[in-house]
């Protein structure tokens, strides 16, 4: 049973925790039954390298929802990796991964969270 099993638990630059679990990972971000857009081409690694070195963290549109955006796909390096969280008072959950062209989907207009300026942003 992978309900309870971790791929990765990691922290943010804001020192906010975020995991991600085996059941969500192979279930729903990879699978080709499970998810609606699965994506095998990245793996929990990169997916955890996007949360602990993003360009920036967005408050997602959801509520209680932030998204990551790094280029952390070794496949495809020029794509931004996107990766939403679910968050909670002390935790965040991974729910999904994507491969993006630019920083946009399923943001909040005006819900910038976090800027890592030394890569390039200003």
């Amino acid at each position: 049973m992978m309900d309870n099993v971790l791929l990765f638990e990691t922290v943010d630059p804001r020192g906010y925790r975020v995991v991600l679990s085996a059941e969500r990972y192979y279930g729903h971000i990879i699978s080709s039954d499970g998810g609606h857009n699965p994506h095998p081409e990245f793996s929990p690694d990169e997916i955890k390298s996007t949360i602990q070195k993003p360009i920036a963290i967005w408050e997602g549109r959801e509520p209680d929802s932030e998204v990551y955006f790094a280029k952390t796909s070794s496949q495809y390096p020029t794509l931004f990796m996107k990766v939403a969280v679910s968050t909670y008072d002390d935790c965040g959950d991974v729910t999904s991964a994507f491969l993006s062209k630019e920083m946009k989907g399923g943001i909040k207009e005006g819900g910038l969270k976090y800027v890592n300026y030394s890569n390039g942003l200003r």
